[in-house]
């Protein structure tokens, strides 16, 4: 109820809030797996975001965290947010099972939900799984979208 409580105000969210909201989440998302969270560059430049843009990066974001506790069984898992004038690019890669990406979904619609979500916010999403070597996430979005 407190993502969706803070997707929808309008007053002062934009870059940082998402950010902070991105650390905060990711932590409590993954529990007890080692966590590395690095932005790119440190220090950047606010700028307002779409109700849009937020919600679907921020559940983007989600779920591939999710994915990770459900799926992966990852011991350490390494995010890196790059931020550009033009794109945000979110990496997220875990040393869990991995799968083979070429067999087909048993079930589930995260990995399409990620791509329908990368589609609107003007981008792409790629995820890379070799099993027994983990899972690599890469979602990059125009910032203007």
């Amino acid at each position: 109820m407190q993502d969706i409580v803070w997707l929808i105000q309008t007053d002062r969210m934009g870059l940082r809030e998402l950010i902070v909201k991105l650390r905060h989440s990711a932590a409590m998302i993954i529990g007890n797996v080692v966590l590395n969270i690095e932005v790119k560059p440190p220090q950047f430049a606010n700028r307002p975001l779409s109700l849009l843009f937020r919600r679907h990066f921020f559940f983007a974001f989600k779920e591939t965290l999710n994915n990770i506790r459900k799926h992966a069984g990852a011991t350490n898992v390494a995010i890196v947010i790059d931020i550009s004038a033009l794109t945000l690019k979110l990496t997220v890669q875990d040393d869990g099972k991995g799968f083979e990406s070429t067999a087909p979904a048993h079930g589930g619609q995260g990995l399409a939900n990620l791509q329908q979500r990368a589609v609107l916010l003007q981008g792409t999403c790629q995820v890379d799984s070799t099993p027994d070597q983990g899972t690599t996430v890469r979602f990059e979005v125009d910032l203007r979208a």
